[in-house]
């Protein structure tokens, strides 16, 4: 395992939209507009992984416009992400203990992961995996074994007690 570059979560939009008005919430990070940018930037560079580090004026427009589609979760990372010009597979559901060895398994691609009220990226290329969390860094590993572990691990000690969303994450392939 080799982190490639480290990264922090600065922007958010406290914002949520419900019922036709947005709503204040708990301060929203940008993370699904990180891991978004994040996935489209490997994509692009998936042979240089260190050019795919996200920007927050990438970020921060795609993390407003997937809070205020007024659409259920899966409708509106669908509709996002085909309006960036890219294609959003249908969720796979599965729990966290298994989700990265089912990712890794599938073959290459880029996945943006919801684990409840956070998300992440997966990536598979080049004989390599990929994690990246938008509130730590860019990881990279050279064995389907470890890449499971260390995100399964990772989980149960940042985000497992996250409003009790330990089942059920939803694992969104994105394509060109």
């Amino acid at each position: 395992m080799s982190k490639l570059f480290d990264f922090s979560n600065e922007g958010f939009t406290n914002m949520r939209y419900k019922k036709g008005q947005a709503i204040n919430s708990a301060a929203e990070g940008w993370c699904f507009g990180y891991s978004l940018n994040w996935c489209t930037r490997m994509l692009k560079n998936g042979s240089k992984p260190k050019l795919a580090m996200p920007t927050s004026m990438d970020a921060g427009p795609l993390q407003q416009k997937v809070e205020m589609v007024d659409l259920d979760w899966d409708g509106s990372v669908a509709k996002v992400v085909t309006e960036l010009g890219y294609n959003c597979g249908a969720p796979m559901a599965r729990d966290w203990n298994v989700l990265p060895g089912v990712v890794s398994e599938a073959g290459n691609g880029y996945y943006i992961i919801d684990i409840g009220h956070h998300w992440v990226g997966f990536g598979v290329a080049n004989a390599k995996f990929y994690y990246f969390d938008a509130n730590d860094g860019l990881y990279e590993f050279a064995d389907k074994g470890a890449f499971s572990a260390f995100v399964v691990k990772d989980f149960k000690e940042n985000y497992k007690g996250d409003a009790g969303f330990e089942t059920g994450h939803k694992a969104y392939k994105i394509t060109s």
